[in-house]
């Protein structure tokens, strides 16, 4: 295309590669053992299977203990375990154990949770890279793109690194998201 700087092309292109790097390792997770909740870094629960919710799991509960060893063995239990793991969990103050058997991670669940993200995130690569190339030489097309490119990483890393059922997009969205405020307020006081 014309007036297409290179360095703007792989802005776009590592973008474009970050969304596809973590669909890629979600998708990954196909098939593996999950304990029928996705839980934030700080073992906050968000359950998505109606067996998880059955035993009195709430969203928002937090695990502090995985068959009495620290929640972060969580990953490891799930791949040894073959009959219910119990969780003990912290509502409100109250303390509380459930058992939930893992199940496998279904791609209709993955779908259904994670697809939104990464379809908003490719439009708006998109979109940055067409306000772009109507006028590759204004400094506010320049400043969309980088804006949109920044906020299609950070819209698939941050669910990603909270809901995923890893969290190695955690340093990611620890990259991104300074970035997004300085620029977005950079961004927002100079676009006419």
């Amino acid at each position: 295309m014309a007036g297409w700087d290179s360095r703007f092309s792989l802005l776009v292109a590592v973008s474009l590669a970050v969304v596809l790097g973590l669909l890629l390792g979600l998708a990954g997770e196909a098939g593996r053992p999950y304990p029928g909740f996705f839980a934030a870094p700080d073992f906050r629960v968000f359950p998505v299977d109606p067996a998880a919710r059955a035993p009195g799991l709430q969203s928002g509960d937090r695990v502090v203990a995985v068959d009495g060893a620290s929640p972060l063995t969580l990953a490891a239990r799930l791949r040894e375990a073959t009959g219910p793991i119990r969780y003990e969990i912290e509502r409100a103050g109250q303390r509380s154990t459930v058992a939930i058997t893992p199940r496998a991670l279904t791609w209709s669940r993955l779908v259904d949770h994670f697809g939104v993200y990464f379809l908003v995130s490719l439009v708006m690569l998109g979109v940055g890279a067409a306000v772009y190339v109507q006028n590759p030489a204004a400094a506010p097309n320049r400043r969309f793109l980088l804006y949109m490119c920044l906020w299609a990483v950070s819209n698939v890393a941050v669910p990603e690194a909270v809901l995923g059922p890893r969290t190695y997009a955690a340093a990611l969205v620890g990259l991104v998201a300074p970035l997004l405020s300085i620029h977005g307020w950079v961004f927002f006081l100079t676009y006419p």
